[in-house]
């Protein structure tokens, strides 16, 4: 195990709470008018609780400030600029022109549009949705009735969702507070990209499902009580909802043990749109498209950019359980796995939402 692999297994097991861990820095540019908003939020919540309590009572209670210092989710909130003692809590938006990360163009362009978004969490979240209206298409149609509707090339609501998403659960702790989360957007797709897979080990293919436990308990109850984010675990199913209304295919969800990934596609590939069965994980078509030549598990491994742990076990062995993958003969010491092609003599159960 990599000393991250083992931080995250005993944060979990003992229950580390790294957004309640006080900033010694102290605070930065404090939002004073959004810190009063919280206040009379959290006191009209309890009255008979809070009353008699003062703000410095009430902001130790929330886990907002510990040991007269603000706490690393009160900053991120609170101030106007947590980045001065966090540098890399951050985000950076690229919008590509292509399907290619880090390929230069014939005229030397590599990025269309280039930004590093900071502030707080919630300034964060509204300037990442300014640079996605930015850089996505936009197009006037006309729906069913004959009228005209305007339309984003993604749902923003599943985009906002996507977004506040990774803000929200990312990694906080030492070990990847340099890492900013990355926002890209390619010609077929958009990637959100945070640090830190799912809280616990969580199975990716039960999100929006079940209600895993929460990485950051501390800063989702401050934006609760904002109303920045309902804490409803909704962001999934919301997301699925619009991008099914919008005729777009399903978000992908990868995590790889260090990152977290959401995979936003504007159109349905047409070598995805060929397998018989749609998987949950969007990873298992990308794999069943690649194997179509025979292929080893590292090479499968290479070709998603993952974790080979995950991807042997956690992607390719339950495709050769299914029958989806099977073994197509040895390259060296490893087994070659290919796409089944006999798929007319296959029956697939759709999958249905729980």
């Amino acid at each position: 195990m990599t000393a991250y692999e083992i931080y995250k297994y005993q944060a979990y097991r003992k229950g580390l709470k790294e957004d309640q861990r006080p900033v010694k820095d102290g605070w930065v540019l404090r939002n004073g008018e959004l810190m009063n908003k919280y206040l009379s939020t959290v006191k009209a919540s309890r009255i008979n609780t809070f009353e008699h309590l003062s703000d410095s009572e009430i902001l130790q209670l929330q886990k907002v400030e510990k040991d007269g210092c603000p706490t690393l989710a009160g900053l991120l909130v609170f101030s106007k600029y947590p980045q001065s003692a966090f540098p890399g809590l951050g985000l950076t938006a690229v919008a590509v022109p292509g399907t290619v990360y880090g390929v230069t163009e014939a005229d030397g362009t590599r990025f269309t549009d280039n930004v590093r978004i900071e502030g707080s969490l919630q300034e964060m979240l509204v300037s990442a949705m300014d640079f996605v209206r930015k850089n996505i298409r936009h197009r006037t149609v006309i729906d069913e009735m004959g009228q005209r509707a305007d339309r984003w090339e993604y749902p923003l609501r599943a985009v906002r969702e996507a977004l506040l998403n990774a803000l929200i659960h990312r990694d906080y702790s030492r070990h990847t507070d340099g890492t900013p989360i990355q926002l890209i957007i390619y010609e077929d797709r958009m990637e959100i990209i945070n640090s830190g897979g799912v809280y616990g080990g969580f199975p990716v293919a039960r999100l929006g499902k079940e209600s895993p436990e929460s990485r950051n308990s501390t800063l989702i109850r401050i934006l609760e009580f904002l109303q920045i984010s309902e804490n409803r675990y909704s962001g999934i199913p919301t997301m699925k909802r619009e991008m099914e209304k919008a005729g777009l295919p399903q978000p992908e969800f990868l995590d790889d043990g260090k990152q977290f990934k959401t995979i936003l596609r504007n159109t349905v590939s047409s070598s995805a749109a060929s397998l018989p069965a749609r998987t949950e994980n969007k990873a298992d078509e990308r794999i069943a498209v690649y194997c179509r030549t025979p292929r080893t598990r590292k090479e499968i491994a290479d070709h998603l950019g993952m974790n080979y742990s995950y991807v042997s076990n956690g992607l390719i062995k339950p495709m050769i359980l299914s029958g989806t993958l099977v073994e197509a003969g040895k390259k060296g010491r490893e087994k070659l796995l290919q796409t089944r092609t006999d798929w007319s003599q296959r029956e697939f159960e759709p999958v249905t939402e729980g």
